[in-house]
C-alpha cells in the first residue's frame, strides 16, 4: 500500500474512532442526567468530577490503545522495527491500564472474546509474518487479560491485514 493509501486509511480510522469515542461519552452522560446524579442547568464541582471521570473512560475505552496503534503501526513502517509494535507500546498501555481506577465496561466488552479468537487463529496452524505470530501469542497467552493491550494488539493485526 503506497504512503498516501496508509495515511488515508488511517486518517479514516482516526475519525470513526473519534466519534464513536463522541457516541460513547454522550451515552454515558446521558444515562447519569437520566437517574437524576446530575443536573445540566448548573454544574457542580461534583457534577465536574463526574465528567471528567465519564470523558475518561471514553477516551480509555475507545481512543487510547487504537491511536498508540496507529502511531506505532506508522513508525513500524518507517522504520521496520518490530520492537516498538510488540515492546515499548505494550508496555506503555500496561502501565496505563494499571494506573486506571476501573477499566470501562465498554472496553471490557470489546476485548473479552481476543483471547479465544487469537487461539483459533493460532491453532489454524496458518503461516504468519514474523511480526504477526507473536502479536498473536500475546493475545493467546493473556491471564488475565490486558485490555488496552489486546484493544492494541487487535487493531494492529488489522491494520497487517489479519
Amino acid at each position: 500500500m503506497s504512503d498516501n493509501g496508509v495515511e488515508t486509511r488511517m486518517t479514516g480510522y482516526v475519525e470513526s474512532m473519534v466519534d464513536r469515542a463522541g457516541e460513547i461519552f454522550a451515552d454515558l452522560m446521558g444515562e447519569h442526567v437520566s437517574r437524576g446524579s446530575m443536573s445540566m442547568t448548573s454544574l457542580t464541582e461534583s457534577d465536574k468530577r463526574v465528567i471528567e471521570r465519564l470523558f475518561s473512560q471514553a477516551v480509555h475505552s475507545h481512543v487510547l490503545a487504537e491511536i498508540s496503534a496507529i502511531v506505532s503501526f506508522l513508525i513500524y513502517l518507517d522504520v521496520n522495527d518490530d520492537s516498538i509494535l510488540g515492546r515499548v507500546v505494550p508496555a506503555f498501555l500496561d502501565r496505563v491500564e494499571e494506573e486506571m481506577e476501573e477499566v470501562p465496561d465498554s472496553l471490557v466488552a470489546r476485548t473479552g472474546d481476543l483471547v479465544g479468537l487469537a487461539r483459533g487463529v493460532l491453532e489454524s496452524g496458518a503461516d504468519r509474518r514474523p511480526v504477526v505470530a507473536p502479536l498473536l501469542e500475546d493475545i493467546a497467552g493473556m491471564s488475565p487479560v490486558r485490555h488496552l493491550r489486546a484493544s492494541y494488539e487487535a487493531v494492529l493485526l488489522s491494520f497487517l491485514g489479519e
